[in-house]
C-alpha cells in the first residue's frame, strides 16, 4: 500500500499551485456558484475554465514539473437518496 502522494518509485511530491483569477464579478460568481450546488434553472454565466500554474517537487528524486496555464475539468458527484 501507497502512501499518500508516494508513487511506485518513491518519490513523494509536494503541489505548490495558484488558481488563475476569473474575470467574472463576485456578483455573479457567487449566482453561478449557487446555482451548481442547488440547481433552480436560473440562467447565469458561463463556467469560466479552471488554470492555474505551479510546481510539482520531489525533494527525495531532484525532480520538479512547471504547470504553466494547466487546465482542470470539474467532476461531478451528485447524491441521490431513495426516499420509502
Amino acid at each position: 500500500m501507497l502512501a499518500d502522494g508516494e508513487s511506485q518509485s518513491g518519490c513523494g511530491f509536494s503541489v505548490y499551485a495558484q488558481i488563475m483569477p476569473s474575470e467574472i464579478s463576485a456578483h455573479d460568481m457567487k449566482d453561478l456558484e449557487d446555482e451548481l450546488q442547488t440547481p433552480t434553472g436560473k440562467r447565469t454565466v458561463k463556467r469560466p475554465p479552471l488554470k492555474l500554474n505551479g510546481v510539482l517537487l520531489s525533494r527525495e528524486c531532484g525532480i520538479l514539473y512547471r504547470l504553466h496555464d494547466a487546465e482542470g475539468l470539474r467532476y461531478f458527484y451528485y447524491n441521490f437518496y431513495l426516499v420509502t
